[in-house]
């Protein structure tokens, strides 16, 4: 084959092809060394969502969950790729106006209130997480505060402490029992809650 003149590299050309060949060489090593660090960042991080002592999970939005922690999994079984509302309520249609579902419209956190079917009542963070592949989930994260509601009902029914109250000595003739008004502060902490965490009047989860 014969070969022109004007087909053959001069060698600073064949310099500047080896130049740009090394630089691609560099750039696609530095590509795989960022993918390794990405895969080691994501095995960390579920790592540690896993270890949490609470609930917490990955949603999509079509209702599936990508990653569900020990706790959750602990109490509802192996729940990735099944649905919310099947895992946590075990029926097959949508719940109703999920505050869950408000964090894909609007891209801000959500923190309501959620009672299950076991009784159980859960204070809820909901908030917008981006997967490495670039899909939107929102990460649900419920703490268990059954016990604070349970001793809430009970302080509501004790009444208030009678050692503020002044009450006349018991040989005083004109002694009259003292009147002691029942407490305000589950009232007050049922209001305070509202305005700072919201609540849910649906009593479903996300």
């Amino acid at each position: 084959m014969k070969i022109n003149a004007q087909d053959t590299l001069s060698l600073d050309e064949i310099e500047a092809l080896k130049v740009k060949a090394a630089e691609a060489d560099s750039l696609r090593a530095q590509l795989a060394q960022a993918r390794e660090q990405l895969k080691a960042e994501k095995e960390s991080f579920f790592k540690f969502i896993d270890s949490l002592p609470f609930f917490a999970y990955l949603q999509k939005k079509d209702y599936t969950i990508r990653f569900a922690n020990r706790a959750f999994r602990e109490s509802y079984g192996e729940s990735a790729g099944r649905r919310c509302h099947q895992v946590i309520w075990g029926r097959e249609t949508p719940c109703e106006s999920c505050p869950t579902f408000r964090v894909f419209e609007t891209k801000e956190p959500v923190c309501w209130e959620s009672i299950h079917q076991d009784g159980k009542a859960f204070q809820v963070y909901d908030l917008p997480f981006s997967d490495s592949d670039g899909t939107e989930l929102v990460l649900n994260i419920s703490i268990d505060k059954t016990h604070c509601r349970r001793l809430e009902r009970e302080r509501s029914s004790v009444p208030s402490s009678p050692a503020s109250a002044t009450v006349p000595p018991i040989s005083s003739p004109r002694a009259r029992p003292a009147r002691i008004r029942p407490s305000r502060w589950s009232f007050l902490s049922a209001r305070a809650s509202e305005r700072n965490f919201g609540s849910n009047p649906t009593g479903r989860p996300a």
